[in-house]
């Protein structure tokens, strides 16, 4: 998927094939996909070049968003072509600066005269405000909706000067690369619709004219003074198939236990079995009948002695214990009266 973004280098596409014997995934190479070479400029940088132009001409700053950045980096091969923009200073942020450093790195830098930064969106989703930014680029989109949502309010705050906040979002038609964009473009409706925000301001705005149950449940809330059932609004979107007939009829039968007759005297408590098309009673059983179980006995507990290693004969014959000597009762103190004078 990323290859588009890259097609200045060639690019190996590795599938990891697990060993029936062994378990171990061993990796396949399927396909090389050739290189175009790095001297042309392709349609997607152009694309952003002319968009970095026009936004620096305008005199606001850029924030470019790469995924990218680490074995397969681009943000090299991206600098190099902002660089032939006349007045554009790009910095790249790495990720070797620490999280609490990387806002005072990159005031050093606007302070400096930078007016492009390069990163990925990762290291400025959360804590960090691009104020000096209104503009922001996803020249690659990212597979976390909370990264995405989170990197592209960076510049949009309560003390922003600009009067207007712009976020693009560049992608190639006719590839997975648009699927994708597409793909979190619904996850971040439905983000919306479940935090109350039922605006198209970001990129949920490609979903604009689809249809289904978020539409349906938008249009309940909005319109009518009483919520729809939701199963509703799902029947309303599912076509019913004979399918779906068979299974809703298994777990909606009702059996009908049928009427046993007992014998006379007979006990109520009778366990029947209701079976489909089959009937079964068990006989009762009277309460003379039953014999009342005796617990097992408990066992004895056996003495044991302790054997010393001096009382294990030379001769290897078994010795018999020491007779016990006799105790003999203490006789009792002799009364003894005092005397007083």
């Amino acid at each position: 998927m990323g290859w588009p973004n890259a097609a200045f280098r060639p690019h190996e596409v590795i599938h990891n094939l697990k060993n029936p014997v062994t378990g171990l995934k061993v990796p396949h190479k399927v396909v090389t996909l050739p290189s175009f070479g790095e001297n042309r400029v392709y349609a997607k940088e152009q694309a952003l070049i002319d968009l970095v132009q026009s936004e620096l001409a305008s005199h606001r700053p850029v924030v470019i968003y790469l995924r990218q950045t680490a074995t397969r980096d681009i943000q090299p091969r991206i600098a190099s072509l902002i660089r032939r923009i006349p007045g554009a200073k790009p910095f790249i942020l790495k990720n070797t600066v620490q999280a609490e450093r990387r806002e005072k790195v990159i005031e050093a830098e606007v302070a400096q005269g930078t007016n492009v930064i390069i990163c990925n969106p990762e290291l400025v989703k959360t804590g960090l405000d691009l104020l000096f930014a209104p503009t922001l680029i996803f020249f690659e989109v990212v597979f976390n909706l909370g990264t995405m949502m989170q990197a592209a309010g960076r510049s949009y705050r309560l003390n922003q000067t600009h009067p207007h906040c712009k976020v693009y979002y560049l992608y190639c038609t006719g590839t997975m690369e648009e699927t994708a964009v597409h793909l979190m473009s619904r996850k971040q409706r439905a983000a919306k619709l479940l935090t109350g925000d039922i605006g198209l301001t970001g990129l949920d705005a490609l979903t604009e004219g689809e249809g289904g149950f978020e539409e349906a449940l938008l249009e309940a809330i909005g319109r009518e003074d009483t919520l729809v059932n939701p199963g509703e609004l799902f029947k309303a979107n599912t076509p019913f198939t004979e399918l779906d007939a068979e299974d809703a009829a298994y777990w909606n039968v009702e059996a009908e236990l049928a009427e046993v007759e007992l014998p006379i005297g007979a006990n109520r408590l009778v366990v029947t079995a209701l079976e489909p098309e089959v009937l079964s009673v068990v006989t009762p059983i009277a309460e003379s009948e039953i014999q009342p179980r005796a617990l097992p006995p408990r066992p004895v507990p056996r003495s044991r002695r302790r054997i010393r290693l001096s009382d294990v004969p030379l001769d290897g014959k078994p010795t018999q214990p020491p007779p016990k000597k006799a105790v003999t009762p203490n006789p009792p103190p002799a009364t003894r009266q005092l005397s007083l004078f």
